[in-house]
């Protein structure tokens, strides 16, 4: 049940992340191909990867359960998600407000009912090896209770990489297992990790994200312009909208470079 529950509130924490609102019966075929390659690694020294589940909506990404070899009845989940946005840059911020997402999202599934309480936070960051060196990204530990009282150890790590998010849950029992957290996991199964780049549908996606809010910018400055010049003067108005819309764009398109899948 608590496999079950966990599941539930972080497949609608990511799916909060969408930038578009798709009803697709399928999904794309254009989207990333987490089959390719050995995205996750299905054994390290201590854990076991027991099932993998590729989501329709392409922005849920894909899901990696695994098993403690040691303790069976921990839960280790690995999410590999598409950054809802078409600049990538600022990974600090980025990893911050998804953060605080995450964590609404779970105390959204406590006021639901799906737990009984969770307790205060602690965000550290937290560094782990990469196939290609370092992933500097945050740590969230606490506490929660499960409705029929069992109390649960957690942390949720969040790291970026390419175009996509990193999400590690780990819940450990604490009448099953001493009180530890998922440095463990995280340090095995990272460094095995392949992120594929960014897919042709999410590139199209974001182009057109970038053209909306490059068009919304130009009505906004436009406007601003005609009300200050007065609209005999709409021409020299329209030109300096335009000229003032360009530089959002150097500035807010500087993390789209990608590569393609």
């Amino acid at each position: 049940m608590l496999r079950k529950s966990l599941l539930l509130f972080c497949t609608a924490a990511i799916a909060a992340c969408a930038s578009v609102d798709s009803h697709q019966p399928a999904r794309p075929a254009d989207a990333t191909d987490y089959t390719a390659i050995e995205v996750a690694p299905a054994e390290t020294e201590h854990f076991v990867q027991t099932d993998s589940k590729i989501f329709d909506e392409p922005m849920l990404g894909v899901l990696y359960d695994y098993a403690n070899k040691q303790y069976p009845s921990d839960n280790l989940d690995l999410f590999v998600y598409p950054i809802n946005h078409f600049d990538w840059g600022d990974t600090e911020s980025l990893l911050q407000q998804e953060m605080q997402r995450v964590l609404a999202e779970i105390d959204r599934a406590t006021e639901l009912g799906y737990y009984r309480s969770r307790g205060a936070e602690q965000v550290d960051p937290h560094t782990v090896a990469s196939a290609d060196g370092q992933l500097e990204g945050l740590k969230a530990s606490f506490e929660f209770e499960t409705n029929n009282g069992g109390r649960y150890f957690s942390n949720v790590y969040l790291f970026v990489e390419g175009d996509k998010f990193i999400k590690v849950r780990s819940s450990f029992d604490s009448e099953a297992t001493v009180p530890w957290d998922g440095d463990e996991f995280v340090r095995e199964v990272l460094p095995k990790l392949q992120v594929p780049g960014e897919s042709a549908h999410l590139k199209k996606l974001r182009a057109a994200h970038r053209q909306q809010l490059k068009d919304n910018l130009m009505r906004v400055f436009l406007q601003a312009a005609m009300e200050q010049q007065g609209s005999t003067d709409g021409i020299e108005a329209a030109d300096e909208a335009g000229e003032a819309a360009q530089a959002p764009e150097s500035a807010t398109g500087a993390g789209m470079e990608s590569t393609e899948e």
